[in-house]
């Protein structure tokens, strides 16, 4: 049996693909076949991701010495920071000497003038990057606080304590003490596991 001229061994060839084709549009679906070529061309994507310093990053420059940070979200002109001071000063004297733990203050407010009376020895002014630090570590209101270990991994973050219950609402007095009790742990060689308890306060904007 003799074939047409136009008939060669090129032409077997394309109508053989174009059969395998049809095949797998009709089990895979046109869609599902595509998507399974494309995908096999893509370069597979590494599932590692960049390491992220919240101490040393281009808002802030920190250095600090010991095992675990804790960073204080605090402004000279929120109501709610002014109550915590004695406290915070309380935990950096209870805590901070210990050698396992350095505590420091990012201020919100406009006002670059250094006091450490006011809240700790390391209290850094944000001024206009504010926000940006903020938005860096995930701060929403002063006071806000994270508890950092060497390799930077948040372990709390947070409020401080329990005493407000709502924006622009508080206790009489605290009566369960989220950082004192993460601290407490650290101090005394616990393994501490990632918690956060929402913060109320003044809105950094």
């Amino acid at each position: 049996m003799r074939f047409p001229t136009w008939i060669n061994s090129k032409f077997l060839i394309q109508l053989l693909l174009l059969v395998v084709g049809m095949v797998l549009a009709t089990s895979l679906g046109f869609k599902g076949a595509c998507q399974q070529f494309f995908e096999r061309k893509k370069p597979a994507q590494s599932a590692v991701k960049p390491a992220v310093n919240l101490l040393n990053n281009a808002y802030l420059q920190v250095k600090s010495n010991s095992p675990y940070t804790v960073v204080f979200f605090l402004s000279k002109e929120c109501p709610m920071c002014k109550n915590y001071r004695p406290l915070i000063k309380n935990l950096n004297e209870q805590y901070g000497s210990t050698g396992l733990i350095d505590m420091l203050v990012l201020r919100t407010d406009a006002d670059k003038k250094q006091d450490s009376s006011y809240f700790l020895p390391d209290e850094y002014a944000a001024g206009k990057a504010a926000v940006e630090i903020a938005t860096y570590f995930g701060a929403s209101v002063t006071p806000e606080v994270f508890v950092l270990d060497s390799s930077n991994n948040i372990l709390y973050k947070g409020a401080i304590d329990n005493w407000s219950y709502e924006t622009g609402k508080h206790s009489p007095a605290a009566t369960e003490h989220y950082l004192k009790n993460v601290l407490s742990k650290i101090a005394s060689g616990e393994k501490v596991s990632y918690s956060e308890q929402k913060a109320f306060g003044c809105y950094i904007e």
